[in-house]
């Protein structure tokens, strides 16, 4: 977890900032540990 979280920290994240309600890093963890636990969709990613 932690070279995942190392590896995405490095992003950059093109948002604009006042519009922002959640850290792009949280947002690709849970959608990369999504994915592994079998996610095809973004709706299978929120569920």
């Amino acid at each position: 977890m932690e070279k995942l979280l190392e590896h995405l920290s490095t992003l950059d994240d093109p948002r604009c900032p006042g519009k922002v309600e959640h850290r792009l890093i949280d947002i690709l963890v849970i959608a990369v540990c999504a994915v592994i636990a079998c996610a095809e969709s973004w709706e299978d990613i929120a569920l």
